[in-house]
């Protein structure tokens, strides 16, 4: 049984990264990257206090989880705990939140 849950928006990040990836890397690289974003859910679920905040841009409660280049949002109080995001790290986190097109 999972002890997490991802959100639609999360979801649907999830399968973006992954086509992007196969599409550019290969299938395998695809399913490496897949396998290492479950472990890390899996992970914060048994140390849900890990990551750091910027509570700038999302406040006090959610954090954040690097793997590879991607962010993990995620809420650590949550029951399950919640991926909320998974967003690569260039993007510009600050249009993201402001809540701009």
């Amino acid at each position: 049984m999972k002890r997490y849950l991802l959100t639609e928006t999360a979801e649907g990040e999830l399968e973006e990264i992954l086509f992007f990836i196969a599409e550019r890397d290969g299938r395998g690289r695809a399913e490496r990257v897949l396998v290492r974003l479950l472990d890390a859910f899996d992970h914060l679920t048994s140390s849900p206090g890990i990551g750091h905040r910027k509570r700038r841009l999302t406040g006090g409660t959610l954090r954040w989880w690097p793997v590879y280049r991607f962010l993990i949002l995620y809420d650590p109080e949550a029951e399950p705990l919640t991926v909320m995001r998974i967003l690569h790290s260039s993007r510009d986190l600050d249009q993201i939140f402001s809540g701009e097109p």
